[in-house]
């Protein structure tokens, strides 16, 4: 959205992959009411199409490294609860799945157990079965076909060490993300 002058805003749009070149759609409204005389030339001359385009490269860069940030991240959850599992069906990693159970229910997740299935690398079944017995061992509440629950003590207490390695991976994908866009655009 870019303002014209006091009285006008313009709406323009672009068809998905393009970074050069005009919008495919442009819309033209008044602020507040409609100035007098309506829309003149003048207005329209107004309009910045480089600004605009600049503006969606930025943006088109801003989600491609959202993009990478974010599946460098389930890359790296993936690793750690594969390698839990790898240590056995054990407190620790029936807490660190009820932990990305937690924060998947809470952000919303479809399909939690089939995405938390993949992410193991296992049948939904499998995860559903070590789902029910963290609950049956005290380290997720809730009901058996509800989604979601919270973490008892215990369980907080046997991923603070997970939870420390996932926010220092975060830290220096986020960081060395930055720092590759820093020494990119010199």
């Amino acid at each position: 959205m870019q303002p014209i002058g006091d009285d006008w805003v313009v709406t323009m749009e672009w068809p998905d992959g393009v970074e050069d070149g005009g919008p495919a759609r442009l819309v033209i409204e008044p602020i507040g009411r409609m100035p007098v005389g309506g829309l003149s030339s003048t207005v329209l001359r107004r309009i910045n199409f480089r600004s605009a385009i600049e503006n969606v490269r930025e943006q088109i860069a801003a989600s491609e490294r959202r993009n990478s940030e974010h599946e460098a991240i389930r890359e790296f959850e993936r690793e750690q609860l594969r390698t839990a599992l790898r240590e056995g069906i054990t407190e620790a990693y029936l807490a660190l799945l009820s932990w990305h159970y937690v924060q998947a229910a809470e952000r919303g997740q479809a399909n939690i157990n089939n995405y938390l299935a993949e992410m193991l690398g296992k049948p939904v079944g499998t995860v559903r079965g070590h789902l029910i017995r963290a609950r049956h061992d005290g380290l997720l509440s809730g009901s058996h076909g509800r989604k979601g629950g919270e973490l008892s003590p215990e369980a907080q207490a046997l991923i603070e060490p997970y939870a420390k390695r996932w926010l220092d991976e975060m830290d220096k994908i986020v960081h060395g993300n930055r720092a590759h866009i820093a020494g990119a655009e010199t």
